[in-house]
């Protein structure tokens, strides 16, 4: 019977260097990449307006898109935008200008989407409105649910070919 005696020879030191450096340059490539959100937060974790108009909160109402279409300063206006109801109760709410009276109410079911705008399920027109298309105007805003709020919404004429055949 015979056995074999196998030596194992210890690593060159060399080998070890090598892979105690990648090992280290593994590391500093994770705690650098991992750390840019420390120092650059992530922004699909912040809200904001993705679009034209502005967006509202108010407790269970979130308005988005809110925005005023004339043709000019002292013409005529509608207001544009979509009412989220995320609670669990219907809510009202009133559309208008800031220093001027607000439109009809409009009805948001509970977990539903209502559009506002001239072909949409509801509208709220503006007799006059007070600054020309460029500007910004106040408008208020009033939900039996979440009290009431003033924003400032950007005014926009026809000339985006999206908003063309809407303004009045």
């Amino acid at each position: 019977m015979a056995s074999s005696i196998r030596l194992r020879h210890a690593p060159h030191p060399s080998a070890r260097v090598r892979r105690a450096v990648v090992g280290s340059i593994t590391i500093g490539i994770a705690l650098a990449v991992g750390g840019c959100s420390t120092t650059n937060p992530m922004s699909t974790t912040r809200s904001y307006a993705a679009s034209d108009g502005v967006a509202v909160e108010l407790g269970d109402l979130r308005i988005g898109n809110l925005l005023v279409l004339s043709a000019a300063e002292g013409g005529a206006g509608t207001v544009l935008a979509a009412l989220s109801n995320d609670g669990t109760a219907d809510i009202v709410v009133t559309i208008g200008l800031a220093d001027g009276v607000a439109g009809s109410p409009i009805d948001v079911p509970a977990g539903q989407t209502v559009l506002v705008g001239p072909d949409a399920a509801a509208t709220v027109d503006l007799d006059a409105v007070p600054v020309a298309p460029g500007a910004l105007v106040d408008l208020t805003i009033t939900s039996d649910q979440g009290g009431t709020a003033t924003r400032r919404a950007p005014v926009l004429d026809g000339s985006q070919p999206e908003y063309a055949e809407l303004v009045p």
